[in-house]
């Protein structure tokens, strides 16, 4: 009987040694594994770097557009004078003088009761918005008196109205049946009733 006591409480030690090996001789440290696990997603910050906000250098933006806010004017024939009104750039070349105009789509021709004094110039739209010339508003003056148009006649010379979208430019005619003899002075140009109005010299 005492044997087998004595057996089986040196078996009792020897299982409490077992058990307390495998539960309690933890040293208290922690060790992590790394586990690829697929239900895990990971999130990246992108990195603040500089550049476009992902890691690359910066780039060199392209230039932008610039549409046409400011539009220049087409460059003036020599010796040519231009002016500006509103949204319309004038460049006169000069005038032609003669008895009659002639329409470029018609055998029909116009004759003038005294003589006709076509201003030859180039209409540029100046502006970022459509724009459009009226011959009607154009006035010539001549010997201290002030001539209209004559509508027949700028029609024939391309002068009567042309719409113009930003940065346009058209080769108008604008015709005056003044007295045989009239000495041109000046043309006083204007995009609209409202504009201000500019004044070109023709001698």
């Amino acid at each position: 009987m005492r044997y087998l006591a004595a057996c089986a409480a040196l078996l009792a030690v020897l299982v409490a040694v077992v058990v307390y090996a495998a539960f309690f001789a933890d040293d208290g440290s922690a060790t992590i594994e790394a586990v690829d696990d697929p239900n895990t997603t990971q999130t990246t910050s992108p990195p603040t770097t500089g550049g476009d906000g992902w890691g690359d250098e910066p780039t060199e933006t392209s230039p932008e557009m610039t549409a046409s806010p400011e539009m220049t004017e087409a460059p003036p024939a020599s010796g040519a004078d231009t002016a500006t009104d509103g949204a319309l750039a004038f460049t006169v070349h000069g005038i032609e003088v003669g008895d009659t105009v002639t329409s470029p789509d018609a055998p029909v021709e116009k004759r003038a009761s005294g003589e006709f004094v076509v201003v030859q110039m180039t209409v540029t739209n100046v502006s970022d918005a459509p724009a459009t010339f009226l011959g009607t508003f154009q006035k010539l003056r001549a010997d201290g008196n002030v001539y209209s148009i004559d509508d027949e006649a700028t029609f024939y010379t391309g002068g009567t109205i042309v719409e113009l979208g930003p940065g346009d430019q058209a080769d108008v005619g604008v015709t005056f049946d003044v007295p045989p003899g009239t000495e041109p002075e000046a043309i006083a140009l204007r995009t609209d009733p409202l504009s201000p109005g500019t004044e070109v010299p023709l001698s």
